[in-house]
């Protein structure tokens, strides 16, 4: 085993399974569950960067970001770019900010049909929390030994590509176990109207654009204010994260983000986290990056 020496911190966002409490909101309240990814990118991530930056003594750090979790880094560099002298390069795994070439039928199901996001908010219903029974469930249907597994498969492939060779059917359970972990309506609503529109934009509230926004329309992210490294990997076949959404947003980043295709042609989105083959197709790449911009960094101070 080689030890690197890296200083690793996991951040926790917010309505997932670790993180269901709140002060003065209970999970009933609908303003626990007024957030989309904006809000994570614009308030949470901060806090974790400046929580780590603060404990560790260090001025910068690397970000390194998977689905979501490049749409929240997206929206913090764009819109607070004061954040991205405070990185020394952000590492982006399947990015997402257009999405609309998303090809899974499951996404364009849900999107297609969204009134029934209209039909919870009247049950007093806003968002998913992390439900253990749902989780049992999976657990037991999905299993190496369940004859439904190859069902719970096929429904997987739909959402993210289709890659049966790089299937971890070890790691399927434990993948369906905390999954989804917690989301808020609003989330899967934003995503929607990003398919629709076309755009990278902030939340779309309709007629009350003016009054939220001082504009009739939803402000666009300004990606060409992002201006710390990018190194972005990206599969072929990933159905939420398309090759031409990506390269479409890379090109618009001021500082020509180095772009890393994944050399498989079936990785699709879900690969970056479960492939058989994950650390020879993208771990391994992601080490040397750290290590290339650390050493530098570390050589500058």
């Amino acid at each position: 085993m080689i030890i690197l020496g890296y200083d690793v911190w996991l951040a926790n966002s917010r309505a997932n399974t670790y993180s269901m409490r709140h002060e003065t909101l209970k999970l009933t309240d609908p303003k626990f569950w007024d957030f989309s990814f904006h809000e994570k990118g614009y308030y949470d991530l901060p806090a974790c960067i400046d929580h780590i930056l603060n404990v560790t003594g260090k001025t910068k750090l690397t970000f390194i970001g998977y689905s979501q979790g490049t749409t929240e880094a997206m929206v913090l560099t764009s819109t607070k770019p004061e954040y991205n002298d405070k990185i020394n390069v952000m590492i982006f795994l399947s990015p997402v900010g257009y999405v609309k070439n998303v090809r899974s039928p499951v996404v364009h199901l849900v999107r297609q049909h969204q009134e029934i996001f209209d039909y919870l908010r009247q049950l007093q219903i806003y968002g998913m929390p992390w439900n253990r029974w749902l989780s049992k469930l999976t657990e037991i249907t999905c299993n190496d030994v369940s004859p439904l597994q190859n069902i719970c498969i096929s429904i997987l492939q739909l959402i993210f590509g289709f890659d049966i060779p790089q299937m971890d059917r070890s790691l399927l359970t434990v993948l369906l176990s905390t999954t989804p972990a917690g989301f808020s309506f609003k989330e899967l609503i934003h995503f929607g109207q990003e398919i629709s529109s076309g755009q990278f934009q902030q939340f779309d509230y309709g007629e009350k654009n003016m009054e939220i926004y001082g504009a009739p329309v939803a402000p666009a992210y300004d990606v060409s204010k992002i201006t710390c490294p990018v190194v972005a990997y990206y599969g072929m076949n990933d159905f939420l994260a398309s090759v031409e959404d990506v390269e479409k947003l890379l090109d618009e980043f001021p500082g020509r983000p180095e772009r890393k295709r994944i050399p498989y042609e079936l990785f699709n989105h879900i690969d970056f986290v479960f492939a058989k083959d994950a650390k020879v197709l993208v771990y391994d790449s992601v080490i040397d990056v750290c290590n290339k911009y650390n050493t530098f960094f570390n050589f500058l101070q």
